[in-house]
C-alpha cells in the first residue's frame, strides 16, 4: 500500500508543475490585485471606494472603445459623403444661383466656385476631426463647419441659395465623466451589498441557540455581562448605611443569645436565717440585697 502511494507522488507533482506553468499569468494577476487592494486598505481607502474606482475605470475604458468605433464609423460616412455626394450638391447649388440671380456678376460666380472647392477640402478634413472629437470629446468638426459656411458665402447676394453639406452622423458618444460616475456608483453599491451580507451572517450567528455539542458560538456567551431578570425581583434594592448598622447590631445580639446562656448563680455563703431576734421583713430585705449583688457580679463577668 505504501509503495503504491509513493508511486502516485511523481505523477501528481508533474501535474501540479504543469498546471502552474499554464496558469501562472492568472495567478500573478490575482496576486498583483490582492497586493494593490492590501496597500490601498492600509492607506485607509475603504472597500466601496476600491470597487467603485475599479468599476469606474473599466466603464471608462469601455467608453473609450465605444467612442473610437463611433468615430471611425462617422469618419467613413464623412469620407463617402465628401467623395460621392458633396460635389453634386455644390454643382446643383451653383447652377441654381446662376439662373436664380444669386450672383451679381460673373466674377462673383467664379469667387463662389472657388469657395466651394476650398470647402470640399475642408470636408475631407472632417474625416479626421470626427474621429478625434468622438474619442477626446473635442469640437474641431464644428470649427471646420463654421469656416465652410464663410467660404460658401463668397460671391453670393441676398437671393442666393445655400444647400446643406452636413453628412449624416451617428450621435452615440459616451461622456467619460458619466461613465465614471455610473461605474463608481455600481461598484460602491456592490461593496455595500457585500457589507449587508456580512451583517446578515453576523446577525444569524448571534441569534443561534446553544449547540448540542456544548460549543459556544463565536467563543463567548451572548449577553454574559447583562442580567435582565432574577425571578420576580425587578425592584430597586436600596440599603442605607444606617440600615446596615442596625442589621449588624441585631445579628450580634442574636449571636450572643445563641451561644451565651445567662444563668445567674446565687450564693448566700454562710448566711443563716434564724428566727431569734429577726423579723420576716429583715429576712426578705437581706435576700433581695444578696440577689442584686449576685446579678451585678454575673453581668460584669459576661461583658468584661
Amino acid at each position: 500500500m505504501i509503495a503504491k502511494l509513493w508511486a502516485m507522488i511523481p505523477p501528481l507533482y508533474a501535474q501540479a508543475v504543469a498546471w502552474l506553468a499554464i496558469n501562472w499569468p492568472i495567478l500573478a494577476v490575482i496576486a498583483a490585485i490582492a497586493l494593490v487592494l492590501f496597500i490601498l486598505n492600509q492607506l485607509g481607502i475603504s472597500a466601496d471606494q476600491i470597487l467603485g474606482a475599479i468599476a469606474g475605470a473599466f466603464l471608462v475604458l469601455a467608453s473609450v472603445i465605444w467612442n473610437t468605433v463611433v468615430g471611425v464609423i462617422n469618419a467613413v460616412i464623412q469620407f463617402l459623403w465628401t467623395a460621392f455626394v458633396e460635389p453634386w450638391i455644390g454643382i446643383i447649388e451653383w447652377v441654381l444661383n446662376v439662373f436664380n440671380g444669386g450672383f451679381n456678376s460673373f466674377g462673383d460666380a467664379v469667387k463662389n466656385l472657388l469657395g466651394q472647392i476650398i470647402s470640399w477640402f475642408l470636408s475631407l478634413g472632417k474625416v479626421v476631426t470626427k474621429i478625434i472629437d468622438a474619442i477626446f470629446g473635442t469640437d474641431w468638426t464644428a470649427g471646420l463647419e463654421s469656416l465652410q459656411d464663410s467660404l460658401l458665402k463668397w460671391g453670393k447676394n441676398e437671393q442666393a441659395i445655400t444647400l446643406s453639406r452636413d453628412a449624416p452622423t451617428i450621435d452615440a458618444r459616451i461622456d467619460y465623466g458619466d461613465a465614471w460616475n455610473k461605474g463608481y456608483r455600481w461598484g460602491s453599491d456592490l461593496a455595500d451589498s457585500f457589507k449587508g451580507l456580512t451583517k446578515s451572517f453576523d446577525t444569524a450567528a448571534n441569534n443561534l441557540s446553544w449547540p448540542q455539542s456544548g460549543r459556544i458560538p463565536g467563543g463567548k456567551l451572548p449577553d454574559i455581562d447583562k442580567v435582565k431578570k432574577v425571578g420576580k425581583i425587578e425592584d430597586k434594592v436600596d440599603i442605607s448605611s444606617e440600615d446596615l448598622k442596625t442589621m449588624r447590631e441585631l445579628a450580634e445580639m442574636k449571636s450572643i443569645q445563641n451561644f451565651v446562656t445567662l444563668t445567674p448563680t446565687f450564693s448566700f455563703g454562710d448566711t443563716h436565717i434564724k428566727q431569734e431576734g429577726r423579723s420576716i421583713d429583715e429576712i426578705i430585705e437581706r435576700i433581695t440585697v444578696r440577689m442584686n449583688e449576685e446579678l451585678a457580679a454575673s453581668a460584669k463577668g459576661l461583658f468584661s
